[in-house]
């Protein structure tokens, strides 16, 4: 068996044995875009895909909103 451990101790995981830990492991084996249409997705894909993510969770206007 194999602990993960986290900063916070109560957050630590066991992986091995009997504890089984799901995660996504890359993400799309395709993607799309309008200049090269349907092709195997690349780690600069994933890249981009993570910054997309990260800059509309930070940016989401409902978090900003200021009444």
């Amino acid at each position: 068996m194999y602990v993960q451990h986290a900063r916070n101790s109560q957050r630590s995981v066991k992986i091995g044995e009997n504890h089984c830990v799901l995660v996504p492991a890359y993400g799309s084996p395709f993607v799309h875009d309008l200049d090269k249409g349907r092709r195997y997705a690349t780690l600069e894909d994933f890249e981009n895909f993570f910054q997309a993510n990260l800059q509309h969770t930070l940016n989401a206007p409902f978090r900003w909103h200021l009444v």
